[in-house]
């Protein structure tokens, strides 16, 4: 119970604190940074627009001389919309930070229109007009080198691409233009003509995939949209529509 409690209490702390703050204090445990190749540092990132983009592994030496690994990325802005800061926390420093892009961040700012690094004796932030300087000796108590490879968002066959939660608000911004072939829109929950998106070829109606969808419209169906034999959804001949884990499938 006690616990519990104390668990609840630092994840209410971290998500209601500030990214300066939670950074300020994480980051000076850093040993080692990575810079993404392709970041240029000292300019504004705006390209590619309005895409999450990887721009640091950070790795950490915590209490007990264990290793971890924070992810700092950047949703670029576009013409309507300002960009997004964000760091994703990994107990494995040897899982890629860009198949955690879509993680629940640990802190995030938002409303940010320019962003950039520096990367001298200190780590340095330039975010808008203000700027963050960290605690890390670069070259002396910290190690620096440049990963390989883009640091934009790759998505496999099957990833959700765009997703909502229970009250129908966007808990996932839609990336599915990263999807390596096509999308598939699922039925989920109970939100009208809003679908979850995965990056999967276009097949549904068969046993063990999504229904197809009829629409809302058509059937001016309108409440407990996700229940079984749902109007909205159809499958092939002797199958019948289930609402499974939130989603209608066919079984």
């Amino acid at each position: 119970m006690y616990v519990l409690i104390f668990m609840l209490t630092f994840l209410s702390t971290v998500y209601g604190s500030s990214f300066e703050s939670v950074t300020l204090k994480r980051w000076m445990a850093a040993v080692e940074i990575q810079q993404i190749e392709g970041v240029k540092e000292g300019r504004s990132i705006k390209e590619p627009k309005n895409t999450a983009l990887s721009v640091l592994d950070i790795i950490l030496l915590r209490e007990g001389k264990s290793l971890s690994k924070d992810c700092l990325f950047y949703h670029t802005p576009s013409s309507d919309k300002a960009g997004r800061l964000y760091v994703v926390s990994l107990k494995n420093v040897n899982n890629s930070c860009r198949d955690h892009i879509l993680d629940r961040p640990l802190v995030q700012k938002n409303e940010i229109f320019n962003f950039g690094i520096k990367l001298e004796k200190k780590l340095t932030l330039l975010i808008d007009e203000k700027t963050i300087e960290y605690n890390t000796n670069i070259g002396e108590d910290t190690v620096f080198s440049i990963l390989a490879g883009v640091g934009g968002l790759k998505l496999k066959e099957g990833d959700i691409c765009f997703d909502v939660n229970d009250q129908c608000q966007i808990s996932q911004p839609d990336y599915c233009k990263f999807c390596p072939e096509s999308t598939q829109r699922v039925i989920t929950g109970n939100c009208p003509g809003i679908y979850r998106k995965y990056c999967k070829k276009k097949i549904c109606g068969e046993r063990n995939l999504p229904a197809c969808i009829r629409g809302i419209k058509s059937t001016g169906y309108k409440t407990d949209i996700c229940i079984n034999d749902s109007p909205v959804g159809f499958c092939k001949n002797g199958l019948r529509v289930i609402c499974k884990d939130n989603e209608l499938i066919c079984l």
